[in-house]
């Protein structure tokens, strides 16, 4: 197995593989660590072959077997069968079986779905949040006897509700 390990390692990159499995890379090449809660993107990949990835949070690192091995909670040699098929290297004799196979493209899709989910409701929180600060700053009473506008009530109710899942789910874009 090392011998097909070496091809696999010299065929990919950290990034390609992240990518591949329904990860997000930034500019500066990072993710949010899916090994540990955070807040701000600290998995570094490399783009470049046998340079792998690194998290400065957790500290987990190594190369793309690793990545994959972690990602998956399997095994050194089922790391390499799955990255070998996934990427279609034909390194390795063993073949997933069909089940196998639809299983892993399943959790491919799965993970996009969940991304696109993500993205889409962080977008529209983000408008809702503009939205309520604009009529926060606004429509703020001036005086002590003014009326409470609606907006500015709404503003009040929503701000920290959204501000907390912003705290929780931060953008891994």
């Amino acid at each position: 197995m090392n011998g097909y390990a070496e091809q696999i390692k010299a065929a990919l990159t950290a990034k390609q593989v992240a990518e591949y499995y329904g990860f997000k890379v930034n500019y500066g090449g990072y993710i949010s660590c899916p090994f540990h809660s955070e807040k701000t993107p600290s998995l570094k990949l490399y783009d470049e072959t046998n340079k792998g990835f690194m998290c400065f949070g957790c500290g987990k690192g190594g190369d793309v077997i690793y990545l994959a091995m972690h990602l998956f909670n399997i095994s050194f040699k089922a790391a390499c069968v799955r990255l070998s098929n996934d990427f279609n290297l034909n390194v390795t004799r063993e073949r997933r079986s069909h089940r196998d196979e639809i299983k892993a493209l399943s959790e491919v899709r799965e993970r996009a779905k969940e991304r696109i989910f993500f993205e889409l409701e962080y977008i529209l929180r983000t408008l809702e949040f503009r939205r309520l600060w604009k009529a926060y700053i606004h429509k703020t009473p001036k005086n002590i006897d003014d009326k409470i506008d609606d907006d500015y009530a709404e503003a009040c109710r929503r701000l920290p509700i959204l501000d907390y899942w912003f705290e929780n789910h931060p953008y891994q874009g």
